[in-house]
């Protein structure tokens, strides 16, 4: 059985297939725990390293005056304190320490799992609040750019107007002579502007009572719908971080090697991202 392809789990991956000496040679390096799972075919599920019969860990005898020290049936160096038990109490011994080493590695591997879940969750419930709120506030100006809009257009228009009508007169008055012709013209545009005046003011009431009055009293309504919203958003968010904070935690200390540095460099970077003010001190230059 020694050669047969063994596959071992390293994290959510299962990696494989190696031999038994190499899978030896991972628990002497540290890099596979006693109390992690390998598996190979025909195994009915996947067992803790140190309740594989066959597995020899390989470690270097301490011999001392000659003679090796004692084993267990499975090849493992045996404690000072089991040297007087054989047979079905070093057996029970052992299986003992397996129960505990498999105990050991549940509870991490579920809080690796939960951790997960609680990254993802927070991830989509910060997001979520931070997009409705900017949402919600660009609805609002929206509304209030229509009506801009709307006053812009309006001011254009007669204002271009009665520019036209402005440089028409200047033209007649700056001529040397004036003729009938010309007085004449000139009293039609001082009526067409007085006329465009009153048109202007009528006009910019009417809008005043109907569209323009509809767009404040939307653009009113939707900032006060943004500030009733803003309360449970800001809970929300505040919780969301939370689980995205205790997630990253969960994975940071339940995680190996690389994993577990960079979640809690992402915490803290996303902390102090989220939460300026928390380094406040630090730009004011106070103790």
């Amino acid at each position: 059985m020694a050669d047969d392809d063994w596959y071992y789990a390293d994290g959510e991956q299962h990696k494989g297939p190696i031999k038994l000496a190499e899978l030896s040679t991972l628990v002497r390096n540290g890099k596979l725990r006693p109390a992690d799972l390998v598996w190979r075919d025909g195994m009915a599920d996947w067992t803790p390293v140190d309740q594989i019969a066959e597995f020899d860990p390989g470690e270097p005898p301490r011999a001392v005056s000659g003679r090796e020290p004692p084993r267990t049936a499975d090849g493992i160096e045996a404690p000072p304190w089991t040297l007087g038990l054989h047979g079905s109490a070093a057996q029970a011994i052992r299986g003992r320490r397996s129960a505990w080493s498999t105990l050991l590695a549940q509870p991490i591997q579920v809080t690796h799992f939960y951790g997960q879940t609680l990254v993802l969750c927070g991830l989509v419930i910060v997001l979520a609040a931070r997009g409705c709120d900017t949402v919600s506030s660009r609805g609002v100006n929206r509304i209030l750019a229509k009506k801009q809009l709307s006053v812009s257009r309006f001011e254009s228009f007669y204002e271009g107007k009665k520019l036209t009508l402005e440089d028409e007169q200047q033209r007649i008055r700056e001529q040397e002579e004036l003729t009938p012709i010309d007085d004449q013209r000139l009293v039609e545009l001082d009526e067409k502007l007085q006329e465009l005046a009153q048109e202007k003011s009528e006009r910019e009431s009417e809008l005043q009572r109907g569209a323009w009055r509809k767009l404040d009293i939307a653009g009113r309504e939707a900032d006060a719908s943004r500030l009733t919203w803003a309360y449970w958003r800001e809970i929300a968010f505040v919780l969301g971080t939370i689980a995205l904070a205790i997630g990253l935690v969960s994975i940071g200390f339940s995680g190996r090697g690389p994993e577990r540095w960079i979640c809690l460099a992402m915490l803290a970077i996303i902390l102090l991202s989220i939460y300026p003010e928390a380094t406040s001190w630090l730009r004011r230059g106070d103790p």
